[in-house]
């Protein structure tokens, strides 16, 4: 073999053995193994990134907007039936005025949105009313609702609501479901049921049967006429109850872990009307009515 021939043989050897790498030397000379080759990077991974990515930024981008861009508005809605009864749902505060020569439910609504406006839904069940307000659902900040409804005399009403709560003139009965804020009820001849987690709660003039309850906050009722029961649960608060003095007088019950009690009617266990109260630290004072 020539020298030309063995450099020919020897340049193909170094292509052949191109991208292997040296192996333990075996009898017959040097062996080299393959490389292996890295694999593709999966397309479905990233895709799956790229769209996480975005969802991200899309509900920043929403939930900034949504505190940059706040608007308000009223709004108005008659609702014309024989309603006995309405129930009323909203975020904030609730006003609600009885009006005897009423024909129809009236409301005046004031909103609060961000994006997008929120939706008054009226839903008519029989002789019942309920009207709520719908929120767009988006990420950032909700929607605020207040209403103020004037509504027929006879006519019984439930408020749920996260702010203050005031009814006023309602005969046919008054249910309160209260968040943060002071609940008041006025001049109302029907059985009143009143829950606030926070805030004090107030009746006036009031006729028939009443259950309160809050957590934190002062509870004071006055009577116009004698109610057949009264319940009164306050964990931190003091209690104060202006009674009408019925011949056959109230059973008085009354549990309290702190706080002085200024009981000014005497119990009269057999009485067919009870009055019951429980709070953990406050003041207790059952008075007859008129007394200050």
């Amino acid at each position: 073999m020539t020298r030309a021939d063995r450099g020919t043989e020897t340049g193909a050897g170094q292509e052949a053995g191109a991208g292997r790498e040296a192996g333990p030397a075996g009898p017959g000379g040097t062996v080299r193994q393959e490389q292996p080759a890295r694999p593709a990077p999966d397309r479905r991974l990233l895709i799956t990134g790229g769209l996480a990515a975005a969802c991200v930024v899309l509900f920043l981008s929403v939930f900034i907007a949504s505190h940059l861009t706040r608007t308000s508005g009223q709004q108005e809605t008659v609702h014309t039936g024989e309603f006995e009864r309405i129930e009323i749902s909203a975020g904030n505060a609730v006003t609600v005025r009885a009006d005897p020569a009423a024909d129809a439910v009236r409301a005046r609504w004031e909103l609060s949105w961000s994006l997008l406006e929120p939706r008054v839904i009226e839903e008519a069940d029989g002789d019942t009313l309920r009207l709520s307000v719908r929120c767009a659902g988006l990420p950032g900040r909700g929607c605020g609702s207040s209403v103020t409804l004037t509504v027929p005399h006879t006519a019984a009403v439930r408020v749920s609501a996260g702010g203050a709560v005031r009814v006023s003139g309602v005969a046919g009965g008054v249910e309160v479901a209260g968040g943060e804020g002071a609940v008041e009820v006025f001049d109302s001849a029907g059985p009143v049921v009143l829950h606030t987690r926070e805030g004090a709660v107030t009746g006036t003039g009031l006729a028939g049967p009443a259950h309160v309850s809050t957590r934190n906050g002062d509870v004071s009722l006055s009577f116009a006429a004698a109610p057949s029961e009264v319940r009164v649960s306050s964990r931190d608060g003091s209690v104060d109850l202006a009674l009408p003095e019925p011949p056959e007088g109230y059973a008085l019950d009354v549990a309290q872990r702190g706080g002085a009690a200024d009981l000014a009617l005497a119990s009269r266990p057999d009485s067919p009307r009870t009055v019951s109260v429980t709070t953990r630290d406050g003041t207790v004072r059952v008075r007859p009515a008129g007394d200050s």
